[in-house]
C-alpha cells in the first residue's frame, strides 16, 4: 500500500557515495480529495458542526472548512460533494479524518453516502541531508531543472523531470529539503533520493557550516548563469486581482502546492511567457 510507512525516516545510505551519512525525509502534509455521489447542504452540516467556518470569509456558501478536536488536520467541505482533507500526516489518517466527518453526519440524521473517489491531490515532506550545499554551483550543475535567485527566494528551487510540473523540490544552503507537489510517497522519496544521489556525486553536498570561498564558482560563470535562468532583480509590481482569483491563490497555498501567493503568481507569469513568448521565439 502507497500509504504505508508513513512519516517514518527512510535511510539513504545505501545509495550515497558517503558512507554514514543519512539523509532523512519525513511527511509534513498529506492533501486527500474524497468526492461523495451526490451534493451536500451546507447549512445542514454547519448546524451539525456548529465550530465549521466559511472557507471563503466573502463567500460563505461557497464551502467550509472544518477542524476537528485532537487532530491537526481540517476539512473542506463543499456543496458539490467534494471533501478535501489537509494537515494528516499520512493517507491512512487522511481517509480516516474523513470518514470520521461522515459518521458524524450520519449518526446526526444526514444522508451521506460513501466517496466513489478519493485522490490524493498533494503531499508535502521534509529531508535533511546533513551537509551545506552551495546553490549556485547546484544550480549550475543541474541546469534545466533548477533555478536559484535568491533575490527572490532563498532556496534553489529544483523540478526533477525539468518541467512546471507541481512536483518541486525546495533546496536550502544548510541541506534541508522541502518536497512539494508529490502524489505519492513513493514519488516524494524517490525525488529526495535521485536529487541526494546526484548532489553526492556531484560533490555538492559538503560537511560543515559553511563552504570555502574557494569552493564557490567562479564570477564569470555565476553571471552566465544569472543571465540564462534568473533575473538579476525584481520589480515590484502592483496588479488588483478579483476576488475569486484571490481566494483561488489563498486556496493552492493552503493546499501546500506554493509557499505564498507571491510565488503562485510568480510561476504562473512564468509559465505564460515560456508558453506565449520565449518557447516561440526558440522555434523561430
Amino acid at each position: 500500500m502507497a500509504g504505508s510507512g508513513l512519516g517514518r525516516p527512510f535511510s539513504l545510505a545505501a545509495r550515497s557515495p558517503q558512507a554514514g551519512v543519512q539523509p532523512e525525509i519525513e511527511i509534513k502534509n498529506v492533501v486527500l480529495m474524497a468526492e461523495l455521489p451526490h451534493r451536500l447542504d451546507l447549512e445542514v452540516i454547519r448546524d451539525v458542526f456548529l465550530e465549521a467556518e466559511p472557507l471563503f470569509p466573502h463567500r460563505p456558501g461557497a464551502g467550509l472548512i472544518i477542524r476537528l478536536r485532537k487532530s491537526r488536520a481540517s476539512v473542506n467541505v463543499f456543496g458539490s460533494g467534494k471533501m478535501v482533507c489537509a494537515g494528516a500526516r499520512s493517507v491512512r489518517s487522511a481517509k480516516s479524518v474523513i470518514n470520521k466527518v461522515i459518521r458524524t453526519l450520519r449518526r446526526s440524521g444526514v444522508v451521506v453516502d460513501r466517496p466513489v473517489r478519493t485522490e490524493v491531490v498533494n503531499i508535502v515532506a521534509t529531508a535533511d541531508l546533513h551537509g551545506s550545499i552551495d546553490l549556485e554551483q547546484a544550480a549550475y550543475a543541474l541546469a534545466g531543472r533548477a533555478m536559484y535567485d535568491p533575490e527572490q527566494f532563498s532556496g534553489l528551487v529544483y523540478h526533477p523531470d525539468g518541467s512546471s510540473s507541481s512536483l518541486k523540490l525546495l533546496v536550502f544552503h544548510n541541506g534541508k529539503v522541502i518536497c512539494a507537489g508529490a502524489k505519492s510517497v513513493k514519488e516524494a522519496r524517490e525525488a529526495v533520493l535521485e536529487l541526494a544521489e546526484e548532489l553526492w556525486q556531484r560533490g555538492l553536498i559538503v560537511d560543515g557550516e559553511e563552504l570555502a570561498e574557494e569552493e564557490r564558482p567562479a564570477p564569470a560563470r555565476r553571471d552566465q548563469f544569472r543571465r540564462s535562468w534568473a533575473p538579476t532583480g525584481a520589480k515590484l509590481v502592483s496588479v488588483p486581482l478579483p476576488e475569486r482569483y484571490l481566494e483561488g491563490l489563498e486556496e493552492l497555498v493552503r493546499l501546500g502546492r506554493y509557499p505564498n501567493r507571491s510565488e503562485a503568481i510568480r510561476v504562473a507569469v512564468r509559465d505564460l511567457l515560456l508558453r506565449e513568448l520565449w518557447s516561440r521565439r526558440a522555434n523561430s
